[in-house]
């Protein structure tokens, strides 16, 4: 008979959501006895797999340390659970071993989705798995090519093509929609990445799909879907990810719309005692109600917080949904979004009005270094803020970050308005041109005009 060990917190995942979950749960209850089981022998940072081919060149570079675990008295159980009694509250692993439970919390994570591309599983064509093993790999292939093909120009997709970029290899990269970050930003911003990703010499195939991976053992030519041909000696497939489920499943968990498992706000399944957070994990969107994966480490290190402050009690109020921010750099642009775009809002049926505004983000504007910094803020018709796209310098992160907590604070345009910040003749606009103040005063003529 298997000897069975029990914990008051049991955490399945070991990516950014489970070990945040870990360490949160181990400030809030400090007196609980905790355990994370993972699959892969470390764990690594998902959002630095793009810097693998050109700037790390190292896969030891991506793990992230286990001291954080063990300094919080968390012990790490690496094994596949296979199966969880919800009634005796006892998981199984693969190799036979249990463990019963209090709580348990699902963070399995996400997996990379794989097209149906005839010829993607041939030996050098690679997706972006987080497994250590596996990078190592593709790592080895894509610095031996002198012609890389990344499929999807999604943030990782276009991330990967610009750290490529400037190792001196052959860079094409395929996109389906019309142009890179499509489904993340709006046009005027998606065209600034598009610019930048020419100029620094990746080749781009938008509005095509791959349709064939030509080549016995290993793909050596790629057919696309405008009758054209490429050369390839690698292939990186970063289409998107979606929610690892199967485990919850199993349980009987409810799976959403989304196909992630379904959360309430302080991430409890319809199950007593699981919770869910991170990618495999479906919320709300804040602004629209829509249920969302964002896939973000920042949402997964908020459901992390969320859960393990709530999870003997309700000591802290959660917010009605999450705001889904991200931020990228292509070469010297550093451009993202922080809530609903306008194309965003209308995939979701949300009505939005928008502005936007373009300064230089140094003043005066003569300093070495200052370039054009580009806001644009969308608003409810009732004038609550709902999005902030930048797109510029290092200020964006500034911009964005802010945004985000105007936006979670249900804040209006007038509110906007209203608010200062810190300035620096070398690290912001100067503050008589405030990108948000000056979007701000403009929604408001708007709306006194409607």
């Amino acid at each position: 008979m298997t000897m069975s060990t029990k914990f008051d917190v049991l955490i399945v995942g070991g990516g950014p959501a489970g070990i945040a979950t870990a360490l949160f749960v181990r400030r809030f209850h400090p007196d609980k006895n905790i355990a994370l089981v993972r699959d892969v022998e470390r764990s690594i940072v998902p959002c630095a797999i793009p810097y693998l081919f050109g700037t790390l060149r190292d896969v030891s570079k991506l793990l992230i340390p286990d001291s954080m675990l063990e300094r919080s008295d968390v012990e790490i159980i690496v094994g596949k659970v296979v199966d969880v009694d919800a009634s005796r509250k006892r998981v199984k692993l693969a190799d036979g071993r249990e463990f019963e439970y209090e709580k348990l919390i699902l963070a399995t994570g996400s997996e990379p989705v794989v097209p149906p591309i005839e010829g993607a599983d041939k030996e050098n064509v690679f997706t972006l798995r987080k497994d250590p093993r596996y990078l190592a790999r593709a790592l080895e292939v894509v610095e031996a090519a002198s012609s890389v093909m990344i499929v999807g120009a999604g943030t990782s997709g276009v991330e990967l093509a610009d750290d490529l970029a400037k190792s001196g290899k052959e860079v094409h990269l395929v996109e389906i929609l019309e142009l890179p970050l499509a489904l993340c930003l709006d046009r005027e911003f998606c065209e600034l990445v598009r610019m930048t990703l020419e100029e620094r010499g990746v080749r781009l195939h938008l509005g095509v799909r791959v349709n064939k991976l030509v080549g016995d053992h290993k793909a050596e030519r790629a057919l696309l879907s405008d009758g054209s041909e490429v050369r390839v000696d690698a292939v990186i497939i970063a289409v998107g990810m979606r929610p690892r489920v199967e485990l919850a499943k199993r349980i009987g968990l409810l799976i959403g719309v989304t196909g992630g498992i379904a959360t309430d706000s302080l991430r409890r399944t319809n199950v007593k005692d699981i919770y869910a957070v991170g990618d495999c994990a479906e919320k709300r969107d804040l602004i629209s109600g829509a249920p969302c994966i964002p896939m973000l480490a920042s949402v997964a290190a908020l459901d992390a917080r969320i859960a393990a402050a709530n999870l003997y009690e309700t000591r802290l109020t959660a917010p009605g949904g999450v705001v889904q921010a991200f931020l990228t750099r292509v070469g010297e642009l550093v451009v993202g979004c922080a809530g609903l775009t306008e194309s965003g809002a209308q995939r979701v049926g949300v009505r939005v009005r928008s502005v936007s505004t373009t300064v230089v983000d140094r003043h005066p504007t003569c300093l070495p270094g200052a370039r054009e910094l580009r806001v644009k803020v969308t608003f409810t018709p009732t004038g609550r803020v709902a999005g902030v796209q930048a797109a510029g310098s290092e200020s964006v992160l500034d911009i964005l970050g802010f945004a985000t907590a105007a936006i979670y604070a249900g804040a209006h345009v007038d509110e906007l308005l209203f608010t200062s910040s810190a300035t620096q003749p070398l690290l912001t606009p100067a503050p008589l041109v405030s990108p948000l103040h000056l979007c701000s005063a403009l929604a408001l003529k708007r709306l006194m005009r409607s």
